[in-house]
């Protein structure tokens, strides 16, 4: 069953993070059951428990909007297109969490 996600809940998406082009975004890799999916965003979308080296790759999280939330799976917008598609991914919910607001604050 799916359900429309309604609230103003933040929700982050498992990802890998790495350095981008500019200082102010950083790459991310998501690792889905059917395809990989790279894209760039703002470093503001992101959460790491370090700034990632240069080329080096680390684990983390991006915001994501949660358009539709189900049992199993998740209809989500990347906060920027990914390279190979646009903003709209289905997820396993599984890779999701839900985040405080104060969390972005930092």
């Amino acid at each position: 069953m799916m359900d429309v996600q309604t609230s103003a809940s933040e929700y982050v998406l498992k990802c890998k993070v790495s350095h981008g082009i500019f200082s102010d975004e950083r790459g991310i890799s998501i690792e889905l059951p059917d395809r990989h999916v790279v894209a760039f965003v703002d470093r503001r979308d992101i959460i790491v428990s370090h700034d990632p080296k240069l080329e080096e790759e680390i684990n983390g999280w991006v915001k994501v909007a949660v358009l539709i939330l189900g049992e199993d799976s998740a209809l989500v917008d990347l906060p920027r297109p990914a390279l190979s598609q646009g903003t709209r991914l289905r997820v396993p919910r599984t890779m999701l969490r839900l985040v405080r607001e104060d969390v972005w604050s930092r």
